[in-house]
């Protein structure tokens, strides 16, 4: 009783020093960079571009919720958008009820319950799947470096900052099952926790995978619920959870169901490339030390199963002379491992054959895809290896270990050996995969003097490794900048921008939702459910079909330099932002092939000629630069001549923002004439950092340029402001 409490001791312990720092593995580094900030809070490690779900969604929808005084429909949006969606957020209704983690909203600052909830995150993963470890008969300890593993394994790591709660909750759903409580309380706790999981955040592939999971833990490990006078309540206590849930987001439910994505999938077996499979006894094969995966066309996330070192390690060492006994031997083991040996073989067939839909459609996995349930399989093989290994036993010899290393450097050689080609630089970066010989070597080595059982030793080297390896994927992030306002160059340009739109803010180069989060009601931005009604009245002319095809579905909204709306990708619609503000005109080049940057020198002049396609009177001109992650300096100066005559202008580099648009303000307006050239030369001086400008592939010849008389083939972006007032707000 004593160690109970002080696990919980320590548990509250580390806690304090978290939120205490406002610590969180948020990505949003990457948008405080972005805007300027020169203290992100960065502590450990580095933001990650690939978790824009997190950086560009989840976190700003969150700093939404509090500059909307955590009300429902989002009043600092352009779009008014109800807040009550997929991803959880702090409103303050009766849905915060079934959100425990976000309860410090309620009396903390929001930095501090941020970052509360993702401690919170943490420790209900470790504590909650120790526990369900130790139901499962192993040791204490055991038990706590198993939950290690899953925390370290790739599928975990690289959603973590997005899709955690799902990962946290669930265990707490089932302990609760098989707890010691009476059946009433047992009934009513998982009423409340069942719609928690469901409320923190509802993403159905997983939620269907694990509760499939679920359902495996109760015949293996409660099976009093199996008696008809309890399993109708407990059928009736998962109903009421289900309709909680939906009753809760019934508005977001019933206007996605007939999207084209996400509502409109149906998914068939078998797209989990082996490689993936492969990886649940080979846990580090598909990335490497950068986090980059070896799998071509699948980006880390996409990569990463819920697999561990100690599956491979517990094949090797497992004492398969007492095997037989368990075989043979009726009894709640066998019982479990039939079970979830059976459940493991279905999730396999899932993932690797070319199962139709309607099959699926049996246990609802026609709305998993396959790579999503790698989690739950991957999960359930962890689960069957850790009885067989406390059960059976392990016995650790030379000859055993030999057959280890050759599997594991077979393993490594089979997936990256056709991509280092034996080259030492690249075969360092991808060596992630051996990190687990000299870790398991060492441990045994220094086991001669601790004498831990020789299955616990497998566990502690799996859990290191693990750690070793994945631990440096998420930063330590302090979020004490997300809810500020912050006084940069970016925000100012930022700040005049608005005034000239009525309150609106029309930008087309911040991600996601991210504008909104810093509390601007902008064009771009991300509406989870579709604002067909806003676009029908935009788009009237369009048909309906081409309508429905494009704005029909959750959206990133981004703003692009054409003449008419188009689908970027799944989720993703590009709408003109000339629909949007009159006087700024972009001239087009092709943002989707291959960027360079051109960085001018003092000896250098860049010069060319820009063929608008629009007359009028220019006030201010534009160009997409690079300035070194905010390094450069000096002066950039630019002359413009068109048929009437010439002006210029020039800006501090110290002013300009890092991969984002440099604005220049005329001395004087220029007329231009529509597809007549309106020269341009840019030179700078003054500086010892350069600047870069970006350049893209030409489109219909609108740019050209020259670098000191030179020609070249790829062109600066450049946007055009006329001397007009006319913009279009739209709320």
């Amino acid at each position: 009783m004593k160690k109970k409490y002080l696990y919980l001791l320590a548990i509250l312990c580390c806690g304090v020093i978290y939120v205490s720092q406002c610590w969180s593995p948020s990505s949003y580094g990457l948008v405080l960079r972005q805007i300027g900030v020169e203290d992100t809070g960065i502590v450990f490690g580095e933001p990650r571009p690939i978790r824009s779900d997190e950086w560009g969604v989840v976190t700003p929808f969150t700093q939404a919720t509090v500059n909307n005084d955590f009300e429902r429909y989002n009043k600092t949006s352009f779009y008014g958008e109800d807040l009550r969606i997929n991803y959880g957020l702090p409103i303050f209704d009766w849905g915060l009820l079934f959100k425990p983690s976000m309860w410090g909203y309620l009396i903390l600052a929001p930095e501090y319950a941020y970052s509360l909830h993702w401690f919170v995150m943490l420790a209900a993963f470790i504590v909650g799947y120790a526990l369900l470890f130790e139901k499962l008969g192993l040791g204490r300890a055991q038990a706590l470096l198993l939950s290690v593993c899953l925390y370290f394994t790739g599928f975990t790591q690289f959603w973590w900052n997005e899709k955690g709660p799902i990962f946290a909750i669930f265990p707490w759903v089932v302990l609760v099952l098989l707890s010691r409580f009476s059946v009433a309380a047992r009934l009513g706790l998982f009423y409340w926790l069942g719609t928690t999981w469901l409320l923190t955040n509802f993403y159905p592939p997983l939620i269907i995978s694990l509760a499939f999971v679920g359902v495996l833990l109760v015949l293996a490990l409660g099976r009093d619920w199996l008696t008809p006078l309890r399993l109708l309540p407990l059928m009736l206590a998962s109903a009421a959870a289900s309709i909680t849930a939906v009753l809760y987001l019934k508005d977001y439910l019933l206007r996605s169901a007939s999207t084209i994505y996400p509502g409109m999938r149906s998914m068939v077996g078998g797209s989990v490339p082996w490689q993936e499979w492969w990886t649940q006894f080979f846990p580090f094969a598909t990335f490497d030390w950068r986090y980059e995966s070896v799998i071509t066309g699948q980006n880390i996330c996409e990569v990463g199963v819920a697999g561990s070192a100690i599956i491979l390690m517990v094949i090797c060492f497992l004492n398969y002379q007492k095997l037989r006994d368990v075989v043979f031997e009726r009894g709640t083991v066998r019982f479990s491992l039939i079970v979830l040996g059976v459940g493991y073989l279905l999730m396999t067939a899932w993932m690797l054959l070319p199962l139709p839909a309607w099959l699926g459609r049996l246990l609802l996995w026609n709305s998993v895809q396959p790579e999503r349930m790698e989690y739950a399989a991957g999960f359930v093989l962890l689960m069957f290896v850790a009885i067989l290994g406390k059960v059976v036993g392990v016995r650790v010899t030379t000859g055993r270990f030999a057959v280890y290393l050759v599997l594991v450097v077979s393993g490594w050689l089979l997936i990256k050996g056709d991509s280092f080609r034996f080259d030492a630089g690249t075969m360092l970066r991808l060596s992630n995969d051996l990190v687990v010989i000299p870790v398991l070597a060492t441990v045994l080595f220094f086991n001669r003097r601790w004498r831990i059982d020789q299955y616990t030793i497998l566990i502690i080297a799996a859990a290191i490794s693990s750690t070793i390896v994945l631990f440096g994927f998420n930063p330590i992030q302090s979020s004490k900048s997300f809810f500020v306002r912050h006084d940069t160059n970016f925000i100012k340009e930022l700040d005049s921008e608005v005034q000239g739109t009525l309150g609106s803010l029309v930008f087309s180069d911040m991600p996601g939702a991210t504008l909104n989060g810093l509390g601007y009601a902008s064009v771009s931005h991300v509406t989870p459910i579709p604002m067909l009604e806003f676009w029908r009245k935009k788009y009237s002319d369009m048909k309906e079909e081409d309508f429905l095809a494009i704005f029909n579905r959750y959206a990133h909204i981004r703003l692009i330099p054409e003449k008419a709306p188009r689908l970027l990708q799944a989720d993703a619609i590009g709408v003109p932002m000339a629909d949007f503000r009159r006087d700024w005109v972009e001239i087009s080049v092709s943002t989707t092939g291959d960027a360079a940057p051109l960085w001018l020198q003092q000896s250098q002049k860049m010069s060319g000629e820009i063929f608008p396609d629009r007359s009028g009177v220019v006030q201010m001109i534009s160009v997409f630069i690079g300035n070194g992650n905010n390094s450069s300096d000096g002066v950039l100066s630019l002359k413009v001549c068109g048929a009437a005559g010439c002006t210029d202008a020039s800006r501090k580099l110290a002013e300009s923002i890092d991969n984002a648009f440099l604005r220049f303000n005329l001395t004087s307006p220029i007329s231009v004439e529509k597809d007549q050239p309106v020269r341009y030369e840019f030179y700078w001086e003054h500086g010892q950092k350069p600047v870069a400008f970006w350049t893209y592939p030409k489109v219909s010849g609108q740019v050209t340029i020259q670098v000191n008389g030179v020609p070249g083939s790829l062109v600066p972006r450049f946007r055009l402001r006329y001397n007009s007032d006319e913009s279009l707000s739209a709320k």
